[in-house]
């Protein structure tokens, strides 16, 4: 009777990222202490910027503090998953053409985007994305409150000219006896 072999096999999926992100921090575990490491990851864990590595592959290698803030999402949600799988249609948006231009060139960029929430709120971000050995670095700032004055200040200014234009006309139009 021949003989029956049994082989573990890995169902491609969320299970397979979740099953990697589980490996690495393993892996991460069982490396020797570095204190140097440790502090820098402190200091980026609190920083008011967001802090995000993507891996080759788009997914997430490192989120601090801030970045799980502007995500609304939590932590593990990020970690190990695919950008692409956590925001479904990113791919499409000017900011993730940055993101491969990086990633593939090597070149750091910089670029303002909008980001729109599944629920329609709108967020405004300052940029910075530059090559590193793990993939991408990409740090982020919430200009939102920033953006918002701009915009107002924009429509005074339109309102003033209006009124400007209006007052030209009127003086402009003849006799004021």
């Amino acid at each position: 009777m021949p003989e029956l072999v049994l082989r573990p096999f890995v169902v491609p999926g969320p299970s397979a990222d979740v099953a990697a992100a589980r490996r690495e921090r393993r892996r991460r575990d069982q490396m020797p202490p570095n204190p140097a490491a440790d502090r820098s990851r402190g200091i980026l864990d609190h920083l008011l910027e967001g802090c995000q590595i993507i891996s080759p592959d788009w997914r997430y290698v490192y989120v601090n503090d801030a970045v799980v803030r502007h995500s609304r999402r939590e932590r593990g949600d990020l970690l190990g998953h695919r950008m692409m799988d956590v925001f479904p249609g990113i791919e499409q948006t000017p900011m993730f053409t940055a993101l491969e231009r990086c990633m593939e060139r090597r070149e750091p960029s910089r670029l303002l985007n909008e980001f729109t929430y599944p629920d329609g709120l709108r967020r405004w971000f300052d940029l910075r994305i530059e090559p590193v050995p793990e993939g991408v670095f990409i740090l982020s700032w919430d200009v939102t409150e920033q953006r918002m004055a701009e915009q107002t200040i924009h429509t005074q200014l339109q309102r003033l000219r209006a009124l400007r234009a209006i007052d030209r006309a009127i003086l402009g139009s003849g006799d004021l006896d």
